[in-house]
C-alpha cells in the first residue's frame, strides 16, 4: 500500500473511531398523532453477511474501506481480494487472520469461477464491489 493510502486508510479508520457512537445512537423521529403517548426513534442495526470484492487497480483501499465500515455496522464480513493481484490476496490472507476475529472476518481468494461458487453456496445481506 503506498504511503499515501496509508495515512489515507488512518485517517479513515479515526473518523469512524470517533464518529461511531454518535453514529449508533438511537435518532428521535415524529410520532404519528395515533401514537401520540408513545416515542419513536430509528435504531441502527447491522445487515448479517457482508461480502466485499475488490478491483484490481485498488486492492487495499476498497477491501479496507468496505471492510472498516462493515465492522462499525456490527457484520460478519468476508472480503475478496481480486485474483488479478496475487500479492495483495497474499497479504490479506497472511495478515487478517493474525489481527482480526476469524470468526467475524473471513477472506475467500480464487477467481471467477470461485467467486461465482461462493455466490451461489452463501446468502450475503450485502455486496460492496466497485468495478467490473
Amino acid at each position: 500500500m503506498a504511503t499515501g493510502e496509508g495515512v489515507a486508510m488512518g485517517i479513515f479508520i479515526r473518523h469512524t473511531m470517533e464518529n461511531l457512537q454518535s453514529w449508533m445512537a438511537p435518532n428521535k423521529v415524529g410520532t404519528p398523532l395515533e401514537f401520540w403517548l408513545g416515542k419513536s426513534e430509528w435504531r441502527y442495526e447491522p445487515l448479517g453477511l457482508i461480502l466485499v470484492i475488490a478491483t484490481w487497480n485498488y486492492p487495499f483501499v476498497i477491501l479496507l474501506d468496505g471492510l472498516i465500515s462493515a465492522i462499525a455496522a456490527g457484520n460478519v464480513v468476508m472480503i475478496k481480494p481480486t485474483d488479478l493481484n496475487p500479492e495483495a490476496e497474499k497479504i490479506f490472507m497472511e495478515l487478517l487472520p493474525k489481527y482480526l476475529d476469524q470468526e467475524a472476518i473471513g477472506v475467500a481468494i480464487g477467481g471467477p469461477d470461485e467467486t461465482q461458487h461462493m455466490l451461489n453456496r452463501c446468502h450475503f445481506d450485502h455486496i460492496l464491489y466497485t468495478g467490473k
